[in-house]
C-alpha cells in the first residue's frame, strides 16, 4: 500500500506501510506480541507484589482479633467450666451431707 495504494486508502487505513514487503507486518506483530507478553508478564509481578504487600498488613490485623477472639472464647470455657465444676461439687457435697 506505500507505494502503490491511494491517498484515500492511505487516510482511512489504520495501518499504513511504507514499502510493500509484506515481511514488516509479521515482524510488526511480532513485535506487537511481545510487546503484550511483557505487559502481562509486569502486570502479574504488580499485582502479586501487591497482594504479598497487602497480606504482610491484613493477616497480622486478623490474627490479632483472631487472638483476641479466641482469647475470649478460652476465658468464657474456663469460667462456665468453674462454675459447673462448683456447682456439681455443691450438689455433690449436699448429697453427701444427705446420706450421713
Amino acid at each position: 500500500m506505500g507505494e502503490i495504494g491511494t491517498d484515500l486508502a492511505k487516510e482511512t487505513a489504520d495501518l499504513v506501510l511504507t514499502d510493500d514487503n509484506y515481511v514488516h507486518i509479521r515482524d510488526g506483530v511480532a513485535i506487537g506480541r511481545k510487546a503484550i507478553d511483557n505487559f502481562r508478564k509486569g502486570l502479574t509481578y504488580y499485582l502479586s507484589a501487591k497482594a504479598i504487600l497487602i497480606s504482610v498488613f491484613i493477616i497480622p490485623l486478623a490474627l490479632v482479633r483472631l487472638d483476641k477472639f479466641l482469647t475470649g472464647i478460652i476465658i468464657t470455657s474456663i469460667i462456665g467450666v468453674a462454675i459447673f465444676a462448683r456447682h456439681m461439687w455443691v450438689g455433690f457435697q449436699t448429697k453427701l451431707e444427705g446420706e450421713l
